[in-house]
């Protein structure tokens, strides 16, 4: 299924006035919709990850991330990590788990990102369903090597760094 997203503007300012400290304020926000975001684990081991190397044209260079995209009206959390895997990888996830959720930047956006792990890749039908704006090579990296390149600046994303060391920390063994 193809992201409903590909055929409208995605992000909108809203500007509004409100009572702040009993003080009008006239406060601008960015409009979202809630993300998605795919740790994807190939497979029980979990000793390497999926990860996107991605064309970002507003920074006009590649960024490694990991798979993710805007929840579509009507659709879950999950139903969007799960076309989003498709629609970036051609891959399906096996088992999917909720991680945790959280504002991507509270001073200016209510927009949540929903973050999940995915273990095991199945091929999802192995066609790759990218929005026309989206320039995607796949890559195998050990968490190990995921580590690694948060540490040394090769990693810069925010929500990949987010789910990486999240799940280190709090859902790893050992």
């Amino acid at each position: 299924m193809k992201s409903k997203h590909a055929k409208r503007d995605l992000i909108s300012l809203k500007k509004e006035y409100m009572s702040i400290n009993g003080k009008k304020m006239r406060v601008i926000s960015v409009v979202e919709p809630d993300v998605s975001v795919i740790l994807p684990f190939f497979d029980s081991k979990k000793d390497a990850i999926l990860i996107e190397r991605q064309y970002r044209p507003a920074l006009r260079k590649y960024i490694y991330e990991l798979p993710a995209g805007h929840i579509d009206e009507g659709e879950t959390p999950r139903q969007a990590a799960i076309r989003e895997m498709q629609e970036e990888t051609g891959s399906a996830p096996k088992c999917l788990s909720f991680m945790y959720k959280s504002y991507s930047t509270p001073g200016s956006s209510s927009t949540i990102f929903h973050y999940f792990v995915a273990i095991g890749l199945a091929n999802g039908n192995g066609r790759f369903h990218k929005d026309p704006d989206e320039v995607i090579n796949i890559e195998k990296v050990s968490m190990k090597n995921a580590l690694s390149m948060i540490k040394s600046g090769r990693i810069i994303d925010n929500k990949t760094i987010s789910a990486i060391l999240y799940y280190k920390k709090f859902l790893a063994k050992g």
